[in-house]
């Protein structure tokens, strides 16, 4: 087994947080700072500012839109 992070939990990770994020902003039309701020603090305890770059890294790809591996 190598050293570091899992890949595959990483990337379920970060599926999960853009559904969430998607649900939050777009269903339930809370302002993105809100849901950065709740996203970070409940529920997957990493920082504002990793939880804005994996937005930015997936959210507008079209693979992620079609809901296939990220």
């Amino acid at each position: 087994m190598g050293k570091g992070r899992d890949k595959e939990l990483i990337r379920l990770r970060d599926r999960e947080l853009l559904r969430r994020y998607y649900q939050m902003t777009e269903i339930e039309r809370k302002r993105f700072d809100d849901t950065v701020r709740i996203l970070s603090r409940e529920v997957f305890f990493i920082s504002e500012g990793r939880i804005i770059e994996i937005i930015q890294k997936y959210y507008n790809r079209d693979d992620y839109k079609q809901q296939e591996e990220l």
